[in-house]
C-alpha cells in the first residue's frame, strides 16, 4: 500500500491505495453510507487527516534509514485506516480532495517528513505550508533536496521545523484572479516565484498550489486560441474568444458593461475611396478602441467589418468611450479628401442609380450594463 523511493515510503498514492476490491457501499445499509460520507465531508472540511511517520531503522547499526508515512483519518472515526479512507474518497468522488490534503505540510512537521514526501512524489516542485487553512509558506523541492545532500544536515536539520527551509513570502493569489493579472503579478514579485510557483486561496483559506510551467502552458494556449480566431484585418479576438469571455464573466457573476461599436456611412466611403482605404479606417477605428481599454481589465473584440465590441469592467466606461470617440473623430478625418470635409460630406450613386448625398463616418455605441 506504500508507495518507496530511495527508502522513503509515503502511501498517499492514490492509485496504489485502492486496489480493484474497493468497498461496494452500494450494499451498505443507507444510514451507514450516509454516516460514511458525513465523516468524509467532516474530515475534508476541518482538515482532520494526521500523517504518522514510523522510522525505518537498520536493525544491525539503529541508524534510521528513512520513514514511512501514512495517513490516517480520526481514530473514532470508520474511517482511521488509510485504505478505508481512501476507498471510501473513491466511491463518493472526492479522491483529488482527500489527496491535496494529503500533500499540506503543518509548521510542526519535522524537516525529514518533508524529504519523505517529495522523495515519494517525483512530479511535487514545492509544498505548501498551511496552518489552520492559511498558507503560511512554501517549500521547494531544489532547496530542500539540495540542502538534504550536505554532509550532517540530517543530523543538524532532521529533526527541527520544516519551516526552516520555508519561503516565509510565497506569492499568494486568489482564485478568482486572471491569467493577465497572475502573469503580471509573478513577473512583479520575482524571478524565484516563477520557478517555485504560487499559492492558491479561496477567501484567504487554502485552495492549491500552481507552478510556472502551469501558467506559461495557459497562456500560451490562450495565445493560440486567439492567433486560431482573430480578425486578419485588425489581429483582434474574434467571436469564439468573445462568446468565451462573456461566459467567463457570467460564471463569475462579475459585472460589466457591453458596449457595441459600428461605424456609420462606411459603406459608402468603400464605394468611394476603395476598400483599402476601407481597411485603413477600421484599423484606426481598433487601434482607438484598444486605446480607451485597460487592458488588464477590459476585453475589446473584431465581430466582424466594421463592428467591435468592448467589454468594460473599468467603472469610468462612459468616460473610456467619449474619449475614444473625439480621438476618432480627429483620427480618420485625414483619411478624406479636403473637398468631402470642407462640405461635411460628399454624394455617392446608390443601387437605384440615384445620387445620394452621405455625411463623413462616425460611430455609434450602444452600451448595456450586465
Amino acid at each position: 500500500m506504500t508507495t518507496c523511493l530511495q527508502g522513503y515510503c509515503m502511501d498517499v498514492n492514490v492509485k496504489r491505495i485502492l486496489p480493484d476490491r474497493t468497498i461496494d457501499f452500494s450494499a451498505t445499509h443507507e444510514s451507514s453510507r450516509s454516516e460514511i460520507f458525513l465523516w468524509l465531508i467532516q474530515i475534508i472540511e476541518q482538515r482532520q487527516l494526521t500523517p504518522n511517520f514510523q522510522p525505518i531503522i537498520s536493525m544491525a547499526t539503529g541508524e534510521i534509514y528513512a520513514y514511512e508515512g501514512l495517513i490516517r483519518g480520526p481514530s473514532n472515526s470508520p474511517l482511521h485506516s488509510p485504505l478505508s479512507l481512501f476507498r471510501a474518497a473513491g466511491q463518493f468522488g472526492l479522491l483529488l480532495e482527500v489527496e491535496r490534503l494529503c500533500r499540506l505540510l503543518h509548521p510542526k512537521w519535522i524537516t525529514m517528513k518533508c524529504i519523505a514526501v517529495l522523495l515519494s512524489k517525483l512530479a511535487l516542485e514545492s509544498l505548501p505550508v498551511v496552518e489552520q487553512g492559511i498558507p503560511i509558506g512554501i517549500i521547494t523541492r531544489n532547496r530542500l533536496i539540495d540542502a538534504y545532500a550536505r554532509p550532517y544536515w540530517r543530523e543538524l536539520y532532521g529533526k527541527k521545523s520544516c519551516t526552516l527551509f520555508m519561503d516565509s513570502a510565497p506569492l499568494v493569489v486568489d482564485k478568482n484572479i486572471s491569467l493577465q493579472e497572475l502573469s503580471n503579478a509573478v513577473v512583479a514579485a520575482g524571478q524565484r516565484h516563477l520557478s517555485n510557483g504560487f499559492i492558491i486561496t479561496d477567501r484567504g483559506q487554502y485552495l492549491g498550489v500552481g507552478t510556472g510551467h502551469d501558467l506559461l502552458r495557459e497562456i500560451t494556449q490562450l495565445q493560440i486560441t486567439a492567433a486560431r480566431y482573430a480578425n486578419p484585418l485588425t489581429l483582434l479576438p474574434g467571436n469564439v474568444p468573445i462568446d468565451e469571455h462573456i461566459d467567463r464573466l457570467l460564471e463569475r457573476q462579475i459585472g460589466f458593461c457591453v458596449c457595441y461599436c459600428d461605424l456609420d456611412a462606411f459603406k459608402p466611403f468603400n464605394d468611394i475611396y476603395g476598400y483599402r482605404r476601407g481597411d485603413e479606417i477600421i484599423q484606426v477605428t481598433s487601434n482607438m478602441l484598444s486605446q480607451a481599454c485597460d487592458l488588464e481589465r477590459d476585453f475589446i473584440g473584431h465581430i466582424g467589418g466594421d463592428d467591435f465590441i468592448i467589454l468594460f469592467q473599468s467603472l469610468d466606461w462612459e468616460i473610456r468611450c467619449r474619449h475614444a470617440l473625439a480621438n476618432l473623430t480627429r483620427e480618420i478625418i485625414r483619411l478624406f479628401k479636403q473637398e468631402h470635409c470642407d462640405h461635411g460630406g460628399y454624394f455617392s450613386i446608390d443601387r437605384k442609380g440615384q445620387r445620394v448625398s452621405h455625411s463623413l463616418i462616425t460611430l455609434s455605441i450602444g452600451a448595456v450594463l450586465v
